[in-house]
Order: C-alpha cells, then structure tokens, then sequence
C-alpha cells in the first residue's frame, strides 16, 4: 500500500513539474512573439529590465519619444507577456 501512495505521488509531482515547464516555455515563445511583433523594431537588442511592472508602466506610460500601447493595442496579459520574455533574456 506504501509503494502504491508513494508512486502516485511520485506521479503527481512529475506531472505537475512537467505541466509548469510547458506553460513557462508557452508563456516565452508567446512573450517573445510578442515583443518582436511590436518592440523590436525600435528596441532588438532590449535586455536591461529591473522588474516586469517598470516595463508594463513603460508600455503604458512611455517616454515622449516612445508611442504608447494602451490596453486595446496590447492586454495587459501581452504586456506581462513582453515583459516576462524581456526580464528572461536580461537575467
């Protein structure tokens, strides 16, 4: 009964490792899509982020020379989405 427990658990743990590296790997080749559809022609080589809510602040409240993305250009899901795939690629 104890092998039977302990390989259903082993079981589980393995499924739910192998489920979160899939929806991670997703989320980046979404994430990455993404930004090449609408940052790279102006940022290729964007790589120095702090944190993923200062580049989501950026896209919705850029700079003066920068057009600004609000929500019915980009959700915020795609924005989290470029700004995940960014932060990977700087760390």
């Amino acid at each position: 009964m104890l092998k039977i427990i302990f390989l259903l658990i082993l079981v589980t743990l393995f499924a739910f490792i192998f489920n979160n590296t899939t929806i991670i790997a997703a989320t980046q080749d979404a994430g990455e899509a993404l930004y090449k559809k609408h940052c790279s022609a102006c940022h290729p080589r964007a790589s120095k982020l702090k944190s993923v809510k200062g580049m989501v602040d950026k896209i919705r409240n850029p700079p003066p020379f920068m057009p600004g993305f609000d929500e019915q250009k980009i959700s915020n899901g795609d924005a989290n989405k470029i700004a995940d795939y960014i932060y990977q690629r700087s760390h």
